[in-house]
């Protein structure tokens, strides 16, 4: 469900609580426990992406959020002082969750930004208030387990995907995001499937030659 143009940051809070946060921890922990859901209701709030911002910058954990896409797309990306350059680690769009496991778990420095690259809405929770709360309802303490085994099992995926040949790669990215490439800087999809710009866009030529050949022969 896409928010209303006209929709406030009130509407949209509830209807992402109502409609996909609270589903989505009762599927974790099956019974949320009384008290908790006004608790999550009073520490979350709605930002406002705008292309070419950020909704977080590297730094302590402490200053660390949570975030759920609810619309727009972001890149998470740190500076390589080996190379003198930006490399693009993730890129997130709607439904997707932003989270640094390592320094929400155990304190450490977070060193990836949060930029938009399509304006967007996100639902943020702090480091903070998200250790308070699940340690205040103990019976949600499946949820640090959830979210840590989503992050192991994104990295296994991304590990994976580098070592398969280049179209392969290029192929199971945009399979997974179709229409990607038409709405971002397609230099930070080459960053992150870690191969430069210019082999980027013969493989996505090959692959859209390849969708156009076999989308005509189920049609004939």
């Amino acid at each position: 469900m896409k928010h209303r143009i006209d929709e406030t940051k009130h509407e949209t809070l509830e209807r992402m609580l109502n409609k996909r946060v609270l589903p989505a921890l009762e599927q974790i922990v099956k019974t949320i426990p009384a008290g908790f859901e006004k608790a999550l209701r009073q520490t979350c709030k709605i930002l406002i992406g705008v292309c070419q911002q950020n909704y977080e910058e590297e730094g302590p954990a402490n200053e660390g959020q949570l975030l759920l896409l609810d619309s727009g797309i972001t890149r998470s990306y740190y500076y390589d002082d080996k190379n003198s350059k930006e490399r693009t680690s993730r890129i997130s769009k709607r439904n997707d969750l932003i989270i640094d496991i390592h320094s929400f778990l155990h304190g450490t420095a977070r060193l990836n930004n949060v930029q938009v690259l399509e304006s967007g809405r996100a639902l943020s929770i702090s480091y903070t208030n998200l250790k308070t709360l699940l340690d205040d309802f103990k019976e949600m303490h499946a949820v640090s387990l959830y979210l840590q085994a989503e992050r192991e099992r994104e990295s296994a995926h991304y590990q994976h995907l580098l070592k398969v040949p280049l179209d392969e790669r290029v192929a199971l990215y945009l399979k997974d995001n179709p229409g990607l490439p038409s709405r971002i800087n397609n230099d930070y999809i080459a960053q992150l499937l870690d191969i430069d710009r210019s082999n980027f866009s013969s493989s996505h030529t090959r692959y859209r030659v390849k969708q156009a050949e076999e989308s005509a022969n189920v049609q004939d």
